[in-house]
């Protein structure tokens, strides 16, 4: 819209005519097109009444400043078409922002259902662990690292608390190394690890580290996947991770 309103107010300036036709052209197709969108995807569309409305008055300027000759409507009518294309994506991102969509850990677009922006649902955490990790980490920056922004998403949006995903995304990114994990755990910023057995590449040796310098804690070992929706780390997928405890031998050693 931005750019679009820009290019075509140069071109009024040597032929009015012409780029006000191409503006209306334009605009009432990217109009349509949001009209198609909403009442395809939202419940609710009363705010397309809005922008028909500014759109039919910025057409009345328009039409009357090629007319009649007269610049100041020209800006007008330029200003009010390019606000009516804006109404759709003003008024559904705020309604996006007001109302939190089923699913927190992928979330969507508003779809004209009124929900609490503050509710967690869809969000999948193993329980025991999160009030484990929640007792022993108070004085950590991360509550705990895991393969990947799969087992990790749900525990950051349930506590607010930064999550340390050792492969990115899906698990596959070299985002950090045994020395950078090393120093972590040194400076008491992170304690627990939820590892994988094996991985190639950075994680080989990123398994290897935490297998050598860290204890698995009982009681926590699961499957999960590296693929698909945030499950925490609830059991299912094929993947087999335990918990690890790498800050054990720090804590103890700062013991009085």
């Amino acid at each position: 819209v931005g750019s679009g309103a820009v290019t075509l107010w140069k071109i009024s300036q040597e032929h009015r005519r012409l780029a006000i036709g191409l503006l209306l052209i334009a605009a009432g197709a990217t109009l349509g097109l949001q009209v198609v969108t909403s009442q395809n995807y939202a419940v609710e569309t009363w705010w397309l009444l809005i922008a028909g409305a500014v759109f039919v008055l910025g057409a009345g300027l328009l039409l009357t400043a090629a007319i009649r000759s007269r610049p100041d409507l020209l800006k007008l009518g330029f200003v009010t078409i390019s606000a009516a294309l804006l109404i759709t994506p003003t008024v559904w991102s705020e309604l996006t922002n007001l109302n939190a969509s089923n699913n927190q850990s992928l979330p969507g677009a508003y779809s004209g259902q009124s929900l609490n922006s503050n509710a967690l649902r869809g969000v999948q955490v193993n329980q025991p662990l999160l009030d484990f990790l929640q007792q022993n980490t108070q004085d950590s920056k991360y509550l705990m690292a895991v393969p990947s922004a799969m087992q990790g998403a749900d525990y950051v949006i349930a506590t607010g608390r930064p999550v340390l995903y050792l492969g990115g995304f899906m698990g596959r990114d070299p985002v950090i190394t045994e020395a950078g994990l090393q120093q972590l755990v040194e400076s008491g910023e992170l304690r627990y690890i939820y590892s994988e057995a094996g991985g190639g590449g950075n994680r080989a040796t990123v398994s290897t580290w935490i297998r050598n310098s860290c204890t698995i804690v009982a009681g926590f070992n699961t499957n999960t996947q590296n693929a698909g929706a945030p499950d925490g780390t609830l059991n299912r997928g094929n993947m087999a991770v335990s918990l690890y405890d790498c800050g054990q031998a720090l804590v103890a050693g700062r013991t009085p």
